[in-house]
């Protein structure tokens, strides 16, 4: 969302149409190198009436790190490239705490593969590292009530570092939220742990298609476009 809100403007209609999502892995990797090739996915977007003007706007690497997590593939290639040393909620765990919730960490392992194949989805986040240099995200605080405009100038009661991960734990927060409301609405009880929605045994017949739908139409209103798995026990 960083970089949608970093394009402010020129993204709606890439989320309108949700384009990235339908794009499969072999629209625009090479079989024979494994390689992904960045002029398919814009040819793609152009192909389907996405303006020239606005696909520039987006560096290589932010549109494949929109794409791979629109389409939930950016853990599940991380954890490919670690198999064998790392597990999955490990990574998880140290990419997020490396990248997105401290400051930056020249010796981190993860921040450094992130850099790599991301330097300016990178260099994003770093912004975000000391937001109120920046009028763009200094508003985005203050709209969002982390930050107040004091004597012309903007203040946060906490330590600069920590904007990125408390906007993101309140959007999170906002999202589900909004599902649980509409989902009440609907006289379906439900429960949420994390990014999960829980649906307790009931008597009553509850289609998982319309959990979904519930989901995705709160998601969108976000701008966000969400994988779902689904467990039953």
């Amino acid at each position: 969302m960083l970089i949608l809100k970093y394009h402010a403007g020129n993204h709606s209609v890439l989320l309108n149409k949700n384009l990235l999502f339908h794009i499969s892995y072999s629209d625009i990797y090479n079989n024979s190198s494994n390689h992904y090739v960045i002029k398919n996915i814009r040819n793609i977007l152009n192909n389907n009436n996405i303006d020239n003007r606005i696909i520039a706007e987006f560096e290589d690497d932010e549109l494949l790190y929109l794409w791979k997590t629109t389409t939930g593939r950016f853990w599940d290639d991380i954890v490919e490239e670690n198999k064998g040393v790392y597990q999955r909620g490990v990574i998880k765990k140290r990419m997020f705490a490396q990248v997105f919730y401290s400051k930056a960490d020249k010796d981190a392992m993860f921040a450094t593969q992130f850099k790599r194949d991301y330097p300016n989805v990178y260099n994003l986040i770093l912004r975000w590292k000391e937001p109120l240099k920046y009028d763009d995200l200094s508003k985005c605080l203050t709209d969002y009530k982390k930050a107040v405009v004091l004597n012309g100038s903007t203040v946060m009661a906490k330590d600069q570092n920590t904007a990125l991960p408390n906007l993101m734990m309140t959007l999170e927060s906002n999202i589900f939220r909004e599902i649980l409301s509409r989902l009440f609405k609907r006289r379906i009880s439900a429960v949420h742990i994390h990014d999960a929605i829980v649906i307790p045994e009931t008597r009553a017949q509850v289609e998982i298609s319309t959990i979904e739908k519930v989901m995705r139409d709160v998601y969108k209103q976000f701008g966000l476009h969400p994988t779902f798995s689904t467990d039953i026990y």
